[in-house]
């Protein structure tokens, strides 16, 4: 299974922020949000000190970050302050040769007092169900050195929360259905609500509203075309045809690229067809290491599985692969295919 803690890994993120800030820190997960939000926690503390253009070290490794420049910031205290920040970013932990991985983690076992370091990895890194041996070892050994915290992606309750504050901060009012339409617009993302949010409350106080009006939202908030490439796979997965068709003439109309609208839609029917073949017997996180999806997708997609059986999963495949390879050798208008294919995959409801 995924490294899930059962305890409150935020809630101790917090206390150990507040009480003894040094050490080392992993932060995963799919909410970048939080992972930037606590990160400006740990920053702040070296920023109030004093002296932080000389206590903030960047590592990027997708650029030209390496072990032994991470090394030497740890090795260097802080100076004229009492905490210093070293924050990595680009590591790809589970990529790295063997004598690289023992040498992180023993690099990370000698960050001495006042050194804050942050490892920030990728969403799904330290899930080491579908991991090798050799990368669970090192995953197992940084998780045993740092305090770890995961930022799931949050339920539609605590972001219609979260966003209800925003705006009762400002002294306005904003209902549950207009939030509910925010969220699903901006695909959960918390970065985005929080964008779009700022937008909406300057427009209200432009025209001294205290209240959102109802078609402000629609006026605001558009869907990215990565929202409706998966507002079409869910469309389609729900059986919600008519839906789909609109969105896909939405999608035509935007000029997006129609080949992962198709990788996009083949690999949703992937998790679909484990979900409904495994019967019940694995759990959203067996799922997911197996198909390459997030839990949260899983747990999504499992009332869909009862809507399709067997023969209309395969038939709904062998339909995706064919447009998929009439649109690699250019048969047809892309979204000519796209429609035949939903046309064929529709009608197997009749």
């Amino acid at each position: 299974m995924a490294y899930i803690q059962k305890r409150d890994e935020v809630k101790e993120l917090r206390d150990k922020i507040k009480l003894s800030p040094e050490g080392a820190y992993l932060f995963w997960g799919e909410e970048e949000y939080l992972k930037h939000h606590y990160l400006g926690e740990l920053r702040k503390i070296v920023e109030e000190e004093g002296m932080a253009e000389f206590n903030r070290t960047v590592i990027d490794f997708q650029r030209d970050g390496t072990l032994s420049e991470l090394k030497d910031a740890i090795d260097t205290p802080p100076i004229m302050a009492e905490h210093k920040i070293v924050e990595v970013w680009g590591l790809n932990i589970t990529s790295l040769k063997t004598e690289d991985a023992k040498r992180l983690v023993e690099i990370v076992k000698k960050v001495s007092d006042g050194i804050i370091l942050v490892i920030f990895a990728r969403a799904d890194e330290l899930d080491i169900s579908s991991k090798k041996s050799r990368e669970t070892q090192v995953i197992k050994g940084l998780i045993s050195l740092a305090t770890v915290t995961e930022f799931p992606r949050q339920s539609e309750n605590k972001l219609i929360s979260w966003v209800d504050k925003l705006f009762t901060s400002q002294s306005m009012r904003i209902s549950d259905v207009n939030i509910g339409k925010m969220i699903k617009l901006c695909d959960f993302s918390m970065t985005r609500l929080k964008s779009e949010s700022e937008k909406i409350i300057a427009s209200c106080k432009f025209y001294n509203l205290d209240t959102v009006p109802k078609d402000m939202v629609d006026l605001f908030v558009k869907p990215t075309a990565e929202n409706e490439v998966y507002e079409f796979q869910e469309a389609v997965l729900k059986k919600s045809f008519r839906e789909a068709f609109l969105i896909l003439e939405n999608l035509r109309q935007h000029n997006v690229e129609p080949i992962p609208i198709v990788a996009s839609l083949s690999k949703s029917l992937n998790v679909l067809s484990a979900i409904k073949s495994s019967k019940g017997k694995k759990d959203d996180n067996e799922i997911a290491s197996v198909t390459g999806a997030f839990p949260w997708q899983v747990k999504k997609y499992r009332p869909f599985a009862n809507l399709w059986s067997e023969s209309e999963l395969k038939k709904a495949f062998e339909l995706v692969f064919v447009c998929d390879t009439e649109l690699k050798n250019i048969v047809s208008p892309p979204f000519v295919l796209l429609t035949n294919m939903l046309s064929q995959i529709s009608g197997n409801e009749k």
